[in-house]
């Protein structure tokens, strides 16, 4: 009778079929990597019978060509309007804002010098270096214009203004609107990329003619980018410049997703 059994189990194993192997399991979609479009910094080519510099960062990208080291212009007084919103702790009057809204919007100069002259001249530099961790800016006493900046560290400025410490986020939103509300006939170079049209940018440029020398400057911020270009050539108007800005944000931005 053992025997039979046995037989019987043996006879059930050789039977059996075997398990198929395991299928592969996909990974989630969360998992999947997806390739990050990032600019092309050899695009960049410029036409200009002068010098240039430009600089971006954002994103997870640090890119830059040139190496101009030149005025700011008016591209600082977005740091005056920031350090004076600072000083007062974010309660500024409605006298004040309105001033404030003016040196942006249409690049005020009596009130850049106001402000500068109130936070101390070269005390509000200083802080602007400390704070924005600029390393290769310098000051020139008296003139707030005259602060020698590079692409990089004017990008690091831009940065500073949408994220740095010392403002409320009230304050720092109403900032960035009226960068993003400039004037038409401020509103030139990098905002006038076709390739950022629809984008929220906020820009703040300076341009001025030191007798026959040009220095024109633009600064942007948008979707965690920030973009500085800065030239100095001989020219009859700061559209040259303008136009070198507006080229360089075209060729880093030309093929970017429309998303």
């Amino acid at each position: 009778m053992k025997r039979l059994i046995v037989l019987a189990l043996l006879l059930l194993t050789a039977c059996e079929v075997p398990a198929p192997p395991p299928r592969p399991i996909d990974p989630p979609p969360s998992k999947l990597v997806e390739r990050r479009w990032h600019p092309n910094p050899a695009h960049v080519t410029v036409q200009l019978d002068g010098e240039f510099a430009w600089a971006l960062r954002g994103n997870g990208v640090e890119l830059s060509g040139g190496s101009i080291h030149t005025n700011t212009e008016s591209m600082i007084k977005v740091w005056l309007a920031l350090d004076w919103v600072a000083s007062q702790n974010s309660n500024v009057t409605a006298a004040d804002e309105a001033a404030i809204a003016r040196m942006i919007h249409v690049s005020d100069d009596k009130v850049a010098q106001r402000l500068y002259l109130n936070l101390g001249s070269e005390a509000s530099i200083r802080r602007m270096i400390t704070t924005c961790a600029l390393t290769r800016t310098t000051i020139t006493p008296n003139w707030w214009s005259k602060t020698q900046v590079t692409a990089m560290d004017a990008v690091k400025l831009g940065e500073c203004i949408v994220s740095g410490p010392g403002i409320s986020p009230v304050w720092r939103d109403k900032l960035l609107e009226m960068m993003r509300t400039v004037a038409p006939d401020n509103r030139f170079g990098i905002a006038e990329a076709p390739a950022l049209q629809g984008k929220p940018l906020a820009v703040k440029n300076g341009w001025t003619l030191h007798t026959t020398t040009w220095t024109v400057t633009c600064l942007a911020v948008w979707e965690g980018w920030s973009l500085a270009v800065l030239t100095r050539y001989v020219g009859k108007t700061h559209l040259q410049g303008a136009a070198v800005c507006k080229s360089v944000a075209q060729q880093l931005f030309s093929d970017a997703p429309q998303h």
